[in-house]
């Protein structure tokens, strides 16, 4: 009878049975976690410009490998070097794009909602280890984070988290191999930003808060003595530096407390995406999930409960402190607590959903949810909302002028913008600022300007718009008011202009032009449809349709005896006339006998390119004649016409 149960054929699963099973396997879930969290991470990585602080990691990351520290010696950068390191090695194998300088926090990003998910199955299980991971997976800060060229973040909470678990590690086993893995865990934290430190003090405070714990606290001692001799190069060459820039930094400002846990709360919970006072309703929601789940975890775990419970609050505590004493704060400070945050909260929920009586299993669905729907909304936003993505118009500028740059051009910046570096890196053209100090002496500032306007034939200028650095505008009043405005652009949140000297146009031999002695041609500027017009092998290009602005600048060399025309041409074939624009001096405003000696005005003339001159070339001429004969003048060359340029009908 036995024999004949063996050899009957075994009952086979159904699909959806399976299914289940083969879901519930731990591998399983730690891949799909991973997936989870690799695809909001990886969406749209390179759409968003840089912002500041990552092109400054740029700008440190493609110096020599050797220059890294000792320019961080010489400069204001306060952070420890292991992320410029790092983001130097990782360039050399794969470029400097957006997207590729921003992977390395792609895959820190994913090693951490793993580490969390651990970290949550050691608390409590594996529903706690999903529901964690699955929180910081879709998180908009933590995306936000893993986005950045500025990995420092996420590489600190990496660390953070491996420091964790290799000391419940250690603690069970007592091994000097797992404490001394903790002490190089504890250092690197610390050398990837210096608020890894709140980690590090949540676990001083549990190790303080359980006896058993405390029976090990030698060894513990030993480890934290190990990393802090790890740690003390850097400290010790560093520490004088640091603490002269940031009290110079520091300034009082008045903050309030609530406000303070009410915006960082918000951060930690949906990121900036959300409209704030939505997002300070979901933020309450996961506060309230945080706390059962330290009411579940204190019962349970009470030194663990101290540990996370510490990290919050100390992080909270110590980032109001800073903001009380600087200007410039970014809530996304709080982030290097957000394991903490999301593993209290994922322990609420799994605390209502294990109640299998009254409301509580649907109050810890509807909690889940709300979390997971809010993050995914905020994600929204951040992919797609102007104003989160916040894309200035570095690239439209960068473009703009790789197109119609010129030999002896240079770009102008009016603010220490790092972006502009970077975002021009491949622009063979001259780059400096002005005023070259914040708030600059004018004077200063106008002869740095009159000596760049004398060697440079044109002067690309980005002004910052009323900025710390430049408030009252020196520079961009001082380009306006001594040279000729080629161009005042809108490129995104971003202005760009462009400046010439009044005498850009000379004849070969140097000489300017004159008629009769009585008028001089100090200038002549092309513009295409209002901009700097696109050039190929010396012809200037001139579209279809588009619109040509010819601006002369005339200067009186003794008041004039007539009335003249002038007139700007477009000459094909044979002096056949295809375009032109003949009048008065502007626009009919200024007859010459108006004008007196020493007189200089800038005098525009308008025509429009025919559609059918397309593929042919022809001369663009200027000259003038008597308004009441007609009788053309002749420059100082003996020609009745000077050409300006030759142009291409495209």
């Amino acid at each position: 009878m036995s024999a004949a149960i063996s050899r009957m054929p075994a009952k086979r699963l159904s699909t959806g049975a399976a299914l289940q099973a083969w879901l519930g396997r731990r591998w399983v879930q730690y891949v799909l976690l991973g997936l989870t969290a690799a695809l909001p991470r990886i969406y749209r990585l390179g759409y968003r410009e840089l912002i500041g602080d990552e092109a400054f990691s740029y700008l440190f990351a493609i110096k020599p490998l050797g220059q890294i520290i000792p320019t961080l010696l010489a400069t204001e950068d306060t952070h420890s070097p292991l992320h410029y390191l790092l983001l130097h090695c990782w360039t050399k194998v794969f470029g400097v794009s957006e997207a590729a300088m921003r992977v390395p926090a792609v895959i820190l990003g994913i090693i951490l909602v793993l580490l969390v998910a651990r970290l949550g199955e050691e608390l409590g299980g594996r529903r706690v280890s999903l529901i964690a991971g699955a929180l910081t997976a879709v998180s908009e800060s933590q995306v936000w984070l893993s986005q950045s060229v500025r990995n420092q973040y996420e590489m600190a909470l990496v660390f953070s988290m491996l420091s964790i678990l290799c000391l419940l590690r250690a603690l069970r086993s007592g091994s000097w191999r797992w404490w001394t893995a903790y002490a190089v865990l504890c250092a690197l934290t610390v050398y990837s930003h210096y608020y890894g430190l709140f980690a590090l003090l949540a676990q001083a405070a549990m190790m303080a808060s359980e006896r058993a714990y405390r029976r090990q606290l030698g060894k513990w001692l030993l480890g934290v003595l190990g990393a802090v001799l790890l740690f003390a190069p850097w400290a010790v060459v560093y520490y004088q530096r640091v603490a002269s820039l940031w009290s110079s930094r520091f300034a009082s400002t008045e903050v309030n407390l609530a406000e303070h846990l009410a915006t960082i709360g918000k951060e930690l919970t949906v990121g900036p995406g959300l409209p704030f006072a939505s997002g300070r309703w979901v933020f309450i929601v996961a506060l309230l999930l945080a706390a059962v789940g330290v009411w579940r975890l204190r019962r349970e775990r009470r030194s663990l409960a101290v540990l996370l419970t510490s990290w919050l609050v100390l992080a909270a505590l110590i980032t109001y402190v800073v903001r009380l004493n600087r200007e410039i704060f970014n809530t996304y400070y709080i982030a290097v607590a957000a394991p903490a945050w999301w593993l209290l909260a994922a322990l609420g929920i799994d605390a209502l959903l294990a109640r299998t009586k009254g409301i509580y299993p649907l109050l810890g669905k509807a909690g889940l949810a709300a979390l997971a729907a809010a993050n995914i909304v905020s994600l929204g936003y951040h992919y797609y909302d102007p104003a989160a993505v916040g894309n200035r118009g570095y690239r439209e500028m960068a473009a703009y002028i790789a197109r119609y740059k010129m030999p002896q051009d240079i770009f102008i910046a009016n603010y220490p913008d790092p972006c502009f570096d970077y975002y021009l890196r491949d622009v063979a053209m001259p780059r400096t600022m002005q005023p070259a100090e914040s708030a600059g002496d004018t004077e200063k500032t106008g002869a740095a300007l009159r000596e760049l306007a004398d060697k440079y034939k044109r002067l690309w200028f980005a002004p910052s718009g009323g900025s710390n650095w430049d408030p009252a505008s020196v520079a961009e009043t001082w380009l306006t008011g001594n040279l000729m405005q080629l161009e005042d652009a809108e490129m995104g949140a971003l202005r760009l202009q462009a400046y010439m000297k009044f005498d850009t146009f000379t004849r070969k031999d140097g000489t300017r032009e004159s008629i009769a002695g009585q008028l001089r041609l100090q200038g002549a500027v092309v513009l295409v449809n209002g901009r700097i017009p696109a050039m190929s092998d010396g012809y200037i290009i001139l579209p279809a349709g588009a619109q040509v602005q010819v601006k002369l600048i005339w200067e009186a060399l003794g008041p004039p005896s007539r009335n003249y025309t002038v007139f700007v041409h477009v000459l094909g074939q044979g002096n056949l006339l295809l375009a032109q624009h003949d009048g008065w001096p502007l626009n009919g405003e200024r007859p010459t006998l108006t004008w007196t000696a020493g007189e200089v005005l800038e005098d525009e003339h308008t025509f429009t390119v025919p559609s059918e001159l397309a593929g042919s070339t022809a001369h663009l001429v200027v000259g003038l004649y008597t308004s009441d004969t007609q009788e053309r003048q002749l420059w100082s060359d003996g020609q009745d016409i000077l050409e300006l340029a030759q142009v291409q009908f495209r």
